[in-house]
């Protein structure tokens, strides 16, 4: 799960070890600012996204490009 918000490049964000999504907007409320259309995205496991048999790093990077693709992002900044 996701939540798109704002206007600018786009910024993927990636939350910690807690939270989700929410956990990712909140980090670019305080670290980043309004300069950016912020992509924040919930990590396998967390909130509501569902925990795959193989959740690996890179099949969680798959995942975030899929997603991108569906949104027609070519290029983003990664924060998280």
């Amino acid at each position: 799960e996701y939540i798109r918000r704002g206007s600018g490049f786009p910024l993927l964000v990636s939350h910690g070890i807690t939270g989700g999504f929410d956990q990712g907007l909140s980090l670019a409320d305080t670290y980043i600012g309004g300069d950016y259309e912020i992509i924040a995205v919930s990590r396998f496991g967390y909130l509501g996204t569902p925990l795959p048999k193989d959740g690996s790093p890179k099949v969680q990077a798959d995942a975030y490009k899929c997603l991108l693709d569906r949104l027609n992002v070519e290029k983003v900044i990664v924060f998280g």
